[in-house]
């Protein structure tokens, strides 16, 4: 039985080929040591874990703690101004913020804007609305345009507008007041015209032979000569009555009266009897200047030909 309990060498025949097992109490010094669940960290990575720990809590921040962006000018101006159309008082949150008045402060450049914008808001929102004259408006208030048919209206204390068809009045050749101030020789070789000598005194190339029937308006019946450019020859101007103008009154004042006298009787006789294709009566054409009864004599298109005083109901031929 001592075979039994000394073993064989291992390597003798017979012996046992299994070899010890190791003591699993103490792991061996070349053995690697087990797997863990946490990796093993360095000091480097061990800082870096940190600092992507810190970015990635900073980076779920709440919104409500993130700051607010600050509003800019353009944005509060607008604000304000809608603030205003909409005649929305402001929070008394903004009122608790102002400072108080005891303690005054300048005012900013983006506060005197946004002042300025305000008022200017409210200017326009007080100020009604222009609305156009052919919009919502009675028919009574809407301005007619004036018939053709209407009287041309008169200025006041002035001479009657013309409406604009109607026919510009004719204006007085320096031809026609030279006949009627110193006369001339007609295409027949007769003397014409010739109604007013200035203080007594004919022009040149003409006389006064007779004078008669004076009258207190100073006109007066003469017989008149006219001095023939080429022959020299004096030659009476053959008409049953020639009138004079007063001799007080001078060159000038006979064209002014000659004048005033046309314009006013074409206006009020001639230029509506034209229109309406009316004869031209010769007492139509008469009217009063200074006390002098004047003649008119005038073309078929209401020019006019001569003018003298007369001293009848009925005057003569026309001089």
């Amino acid at each position: 039985m001592a075979e039994f309990d000394n073993p064989r060498p291992a390597d003798e025949p017979g012996g046992d080929a299994r070899a010890p097992r190791p003591d699993t109490r103490q792991p061996a010094i070349d053995a690697p040591s087990p797997p863990s669940d946490r990796p093993t960290a360095t000091p480097r990575e061990g800082v870096e874990r940190k600092a992507a720990l810190l970015d990635r809590r900073a980076a779920e921040v709440p919104t409500h703690d993130r700051p607010t962006p600050p509003v800019t000018s353009a944005e509060r101006k607008a604000a304000l101004l809608e603030a205003r159309a909409a005649g929305v008082d402001r929070s008394t949150s903004d009122e608790s913020g102002r400072p108080s008045p005891g303690t005054p402060r300048a005012a900013t450049d983006p506060e005197r804007k946004a002042a300025l914008l305000d008022s200017r808001a409210a200017n326009r929102l007080s100020r009604p609305e222009a609305v156009p004259d052919t919009e919502e408006r009675p028919p009574s208030e809407t301005p007619q345009a004036p018939s053709p048919r209407d009287p041309p209206s008169r200025l006041p204390d002035g001479p009657p507008t013309r409406p604009a068809d109607t026919p510009v009045r004719p204006e007085i050749s320096e031809k026609v007041f030279q006949h009627i101030l110193h006369g001339e020789w007609n295409r027949r070789g007769r003397p014409v015209g010739f109604h007013s000598a200035p203080d007594g005194h004919p022009p040149p190339d003409r006389r006064i032979t007779s004078m008669e029937d004076r009258k207190p308006d100073g006109t007066y019946h003469a017989d008149v000569e006219f001095r023939h450019p080429t022959t020299g020859e004096w030659r009476r101007k053959d008409v049953p009555e020639h009138t004079m103008f007063p001799n007080q009154w001078s060159e000038q004042k006979v064209r002014d009266a000659v004048q005033t006298t046309y314009e006013r009787i074409y206006d009020d006789t001639i230029e509506p009897r034209l229109r309406n294709n009316e004869e031209l009566p010769k007492k139509a054409l008469r009217d009063s200047y200074d006390g002098v009864l004047i003649q008119l004599y005038v073309s078929p298109g209401g020019e006019l030909r001569t003018a003298f005083p007369i001293q009848k109901a009925e005057p003569g031929d026309p001089r």
